[in-house]
């Protein structure tokens, strides 16, 4: 058994992650895993929240806690993974990195098969870690020429803008205001904690995609309800985890759940070629997913 921290994914291979985790997403498409919504047990004022998945080879769960109220908390979890022919524990994950970089890849595919060719500028809405792993999934599988970034705070903005450019080799350029981002941006990624939208409608002049990680509840969400009806097709890593949370979802008025896609269903299709080319990305945390991106790193590990 590996035990796996934050100081092993310091670099993280994001082509095996992205194959390990594009794998899992087509296995789900052709009903080889089990990813039901994730279940929160409280407890006393705290929540303990527990995602379980399983593909073809591995089985396993993520734990992690959630206090609402609570600020720049480290979001330390554990992630499990046991084999499935011999049930022997393959490897533990503990603190933040590995699931941010689960969120991070599978943003990356998204906005890969999302946004198509020819967007050449990704803005990007946040500076944290969540923010971070997408566009360095991002940076690695789709290419883009530029990125832009805003976060209300200067120097996290800067210190991101400079880490970012350094490590993808991409032109990364800090901008002071969220509109200026979006009117000069072909697709946007919104990565906040924000609790009102942080871009309008009307500045999404020449924007095409659109993929928000952040908050997406009735009473606390980082995109405008307006999305729903800007975008042409929306598309979730997991539409179960949406359907779950029902009416409690910022969308529940604007649309029908069942007219979110699969991102598995998307993998390796041509949308550019489509008449409708406006995309939302609602990503949702597909659970088993991080359990799968454990399996591999830790076969990689094994292999060294």
């Amino acid at each position: 058994m590996q035990l796996i921290t934050d100081n092993d994914l310091q670099n993280l291979d994001i082509p095996l992650a992205a194959k390990a985790i594009g794998d899992f997403l087509r296995q789900t498409c052709a009903g080889e895993t089990d990813a039901p919504p994730r279940m929160a047990i409280p407890l006393d004022g705290e929540t303990l929240v527990i995602t379980a998945g399983t593909d073809l080879e591995n089985f396993g769960f993520r734990a992690y806690s959630h206090r609402p109220g609570l600020q720049r908390a480290k979001e330390d979890q554990i992630i499990a993974c046991w084999d499935r022919e011999t049930h022997n524990l393959k490897a533990i994950a503990v603190g933040e990195r590995l699931g941010a970089w689960r969120t991070g890849i599978l943003g990356g595919i998204a906005y890969q098969n999302l946004a198509g060719p020819g967007v050449e500028t990704c803005g990007v809405i946040g500076s944290g870690l969540q923010a971070f792993t997408q566009v360095r999934a991002i940076a690695a599988l789709a290419k883009p020429r530029r990125f832009l970034v805003f976060s209300r705070n200067r120097e996290l903005r800067c210190a991101f803008t400079r880490k970012l450019e350094s490590d993808t080799g991409v032109e990364t350029i800090a901008v002071d205001k969220a509109e200026r981002l979006v009117r000069q941006s072909d697709a946007i990624v919104t990565a906040t904690n924000a609790s009102e939208p942080v871009f309008e409608l009307s500045w999404l002049d020449r924007c095409t995609h659109i993929t928000t990680v952040g908050p997406k509840t009735r009473h606390r969400h980082e995109a405008p309800v307006e999305v729903a009806t800007w975008a042409d097709r929306i598309v979730s890593d997991s539409p179960q985890q949406i359907r779950e949370q029902g009416r409690d979802h910022f969308l529940a008025d604007a649309l029908s759940f069942g007219g979110i896609d699969n991102l598995g269903s998307i993998l390796d299709s041509d949308l550019a070629s489509r008449a409708k080319p406006r995309t939302l990305y609602l990503s949702a945390g597909l659970a088993g997913t991080e359990v799968a991106l454990l399996a591999a790193i830790s076969a990689k590990v094994a292999q060294s």
